[in-house]
Parts: structure tokens; C-alpha cells; sequence
């Protein structure tokens, strides 16, 4: 009778479990007895494996998406994990790299903009001067020409 009681004790536990696993509540364990052996001891700490596992990788999955959310692309996943949990840290990571990428090819358009900005500047300062230096020449020309025209009609008058 005490076995059958234990066994529905540890079936309402697992079940407990499994609906907190269903709504995203990981953390959750069976407690196993130090007197458990065989079946229901390994089932024990092969539901509290699958959980730990998907907790940390939930967790580590969690902590890179926050600090992507908060503009740092230093944060990896480094634990090691295997199956669908490595495939989703290869991803994640994936993801972190070209956002590294992204970004880096966005500062190195906005460095040739600005460098094309600047040399802009410089070639309008360059045509500015160069159109006043031609403006004083015109300038100088034409006060050489009057000078000769008013030369030219004194001549003519005298």
C-alpha cells in the first residue's frame, strides 16, 4: 500500500511538473528520495536532466537576446549543448556575427560618406578660391583696358 501511495505521489509530482514545463516553467524538479532505486529513480533524474538542460539553454538564449536588445554584441553562447539546443546556440551566435557585420559595413558607408562629405568641402573651397582669384584677374584686366581706352581718347583728342 505504501509503494502504490509513493508511486501516485511521484505521478502527481511529474504531472505537476510537466504542466509548469508546458507554460514555460523550467525550474521546477522532482524531488528524488535517497531510498529510490531502479525505474522511478532514473525517470526522476532524467525528467530533472531535461529540464535543467532546457532551462540553461532557454537561459543562455535569453541573456544573449538582452543584451542584443541592449546594443551589445560581445555576449555569446559558450556552453555546450547538443541537438536542437546546439543547433539553436549555432544560430544565435550566428545571428550575433552578422549583426557584427552589419554594423561594421554600416560604419565603413558612413566613413565614405563623410570622407566624401569632406572632400566636397574642400573642392567647393577650392573652386571659391580659384573663382575669386579669376574675379580679381577679370577685375585687373578690365581696369588695364579702361586705362588704355582713356589713353587711347586722350591720344585721339590730342
Amino acid at each position: 500500500m505504501e509503494t502504490l501511495m509513493h508511486e501516485i505521489a511521484i505521478e502527481n509530482e511529474v504531472q505537476t511538473i510537466i504542466n509548469a514545463a508546458i507554460i514555460g516553467d523550467f525550474t521546477k524538479r522532482i524531488e528524488i528520495q535517497v531510498k529510490e532505486e531502479g525505474f522511478l529513480k532514473q525517470l526522476g533524474e532524467g525528467i530533472n536532466e531535461l529540464l535543467e538542460t532546457t532551462e540553461n539553454n532557454l537561459n543562455d538564449i535569453q541573456r544573449l537576446l538582452y543584451a542584443l536588445s541592449h546594443n551589445d554584441l560581445t555576449v555569446i553562447i559558450s556552453n555546450d549543448y547538443s541537438g536542437s539546443f546546439a543547433q539553436a546556440k549555432g544560430e544565435a551566435n550566428i545571428t550575433v556575427e552578422k549583426f557584427k557585420e552589419s554594423i561594421n559595413q554600416i560604419k565603413k558607408a558612413i566613413d565614405n560618406i563623410n570622407s566624401g562629405d569632406e572632400k566636397i568641402v574642400s573642392d567647393k573651397g577650392d573652386l571659391l578660391h580659384r573663382t575669386y582669384e579669376q574675379a580679381a584677374q577679370v577685375a585687373a584686366n578690365t581696369s588695364k583696358i579702361a586705362d588704355k581706352g582713356v589713353e587711347v581718347v586722350n591720344q585721339v583728342k590730342s
